[in-house]
Order: C-alpha cells, then structure tokens, then sequence
C-alpha cells in the first residue's frame, strides 16, 4: 500500500484521502473514454471532494497535509501548473473561473505554498517525502500560469501590489522548500535541472514587478546576477550527459522572451553586467531579438 495509515500522524484524516485517492482513479478510467465536464464524471468528482474535505477537517491546523492531496487529485484535473491530464482544459480553473474568482485562486494557491513550507507533516512513506518537492514546482507554476493568464489581459498585472506580495511570498518559500527537499526527490538528474530553470522563471518575474513598478533597469538588482548565474549552470547542464534529456526545459528557457529582454536590458542599461549579458544572450534562439525589435517599434 502506497499510503499506509499507520505511518500518518493524522490516520483518521489520511483515510480520508486516501479514500479520495479511489475515487481519483476511477476518475482516471473514466476519463479514457470522456472529459471532465461530461455529466458521468460528475458524481465521483463529487465524491472525491466531499472525501476531501472530510480529511482537511479532522487535519489540526498546523498541518499541511491537506495540500498534498490537493495536488495529487485535483493538479490534473484543473490544470493547476498549467499543465492538464491529456490536454483536457474542460474543467481548467483558467476556463471555469471568472476575474475575480481567479484572483482569489491565485490568493490561496500562495497561500497553500506558505503553507506546504511551513506546516510541515511527516507522513513518511516514500510516494509522499519523495514528491513533496515536485509536488510545491506544480503550486509554484500555477501562480506563474495565473500571472501569464493575467498579462495576456492586462499589461498592468506586474503594478498589482497584491500579486506583488504574493509573488514575493512564493519565491522565497519556494528556495527554502528547495533546499530541504530537492535532495530528497525522486528522480534527481530530472529535478536538479528543473530547480535551476524554476529559479531563473522567479528571478525573471521578480525582475518583471521591478522594472514595471520603478521604470528603471535596477542594475544592483541581485536577481540579475542570480539569473547569469543560473543561466551559466543551466548551459552546463545541457551539455552533460547525465542532464541532455531534460530538453523540454532547455528549450522553454532558451526561447523564453522574457528572460531574454532582462539580459537585453543588461546589454543596454548595465555597464557592470553587459559583457556576461552578451556572451549569454548567444545561448538563446535568434528568433528572440527579432521579437524585441517589434515590440519596441
């Protein structure tokens, strides 16, 4: 068993989801033949919540238990990290929420974060200490996906104090968290690669509240040297055997326009930096700099 209820400090609220964990499955099968927002899902969707919340219930309050579970049953289901089981963005909390509840999802995703890193519980079973470090990358994504959703619709997003906040929040959780379970993951060649490219999209969107927010390149910002830093590792690690097949993550960072305009407004604005920012600026897609040029035109 997966999940042995002797080994939870909270068994009366463990079998509880775990008995959620059932109904996930069920979930799974069904979901070979249907989408999510077809009416025959609707009742073990709704069982699988209700077991749910019967566990959070009967959590005590500094445990974070409940946020484990959230990930492993409803990640998949509604995106969260921005990533859907198959591609099914039925039930996608960025297609069946409006404005301001998304706001208020974007509240308690961060919050679920400070959580996760603060209220530790030690439930120690290998499928749980093994993917608690997978499972905060899929609650930070959902934050950066919500922030991604919310600048498609209005460039005023990186002003927002309250995205701010809660995004200042995450990162610094985020690194904590990191520290302690990054060497306790699973599969580590994978998620040693995916701790570096995690860093430089924080670095990039902290960076991004910055110079909206002061309409000043910030060159003292140390984030930008977190982020040659990191670019300089994560160059390495392409070129290692041991990381090569990590390509997914390789190339989301090398075509990233965003971080490619920090090491453009290195080139441009920073004397100090603008010999590194350069020489890194070559790691990247071509295409990029003539997606610059039309912006600013």
């Amino acid at each position: 068993m997966e999940f042995p209820l002797e080994k939870s400090p909270n068994p009366k609220a463990s079998e509880h989801f775990v008995n959620a964990m059932q109904y996930k499955f069920m979930i799974i099968s069904i979901h070979r033949l249907v989408d999510y927002d077809n009416f025959l899902m609707t009742p073990f969707l709704n069982k699988m919540k209700e077991e749910y919340e019967k566990g959070k219930e009967l959590l005590p309050k500094d445990s974070a238990e409940d946020v484990y579970w959230y990930v492993i049953l409803f990640r998949g289901i509604h995106g969260i990290g921005g990533i859907p089981d198959d591609y099914d963005m039925s039930l996608a909390y960025e297609n069946i929420l409006s404005k301001e509840e998304y706001k208020q999802h974007y509240i308690e995703i961060v919050n679920k974060i400070k959580r996760l890193a603060t209220n530790d519980f030690n439930f120690d079973v290998p499928r749980i200490t093994q993917y608690k470090y997978e499972f905060m990358v899929n609650l930070v994504d959902e934050v950066m996906a919500i922030l991604i959703d919310e600048y498609k619709s209005s460039k005023e997003i990186f002003l927002n104090k309250d995205y701010k906040e809660g995004f200042k929040s995450t990162y610094k959780y985020y690194k904590n968290f990191s520290n302690k379970y990054l060497p306790q993951a699973n599969k580590q060649n994978k998620n040693k690669v995916v701790d570096i490219y995690m860093k430089l999209h924080l670095s990039s969107y902290v960076l991004s509240f910055k110079i909206h927010q002061t309409r000043k390149a910030n060159c003292d910002n140390i984030e930008y040297r977190n982020m040659i830093n990191n670019l300089k590792i994560l160059k390495q690690m392409s070129l290692n055997p041991k990381y090569k097949n990590q390509t997914f993550y390789y190339e989301n960072i090398f075509n990233n326009l965003m971080i490619y305009e920090k090491m453009k407004v290195l080139k441009v604005y920073c004397p100090k930096l603008k010999n590194e920012a350069i020489e890194i600026s070559k790691y990247f897609n071509p295409q990029l700099e003539k997606k610059t040029l039309k912006k600013e035109k």
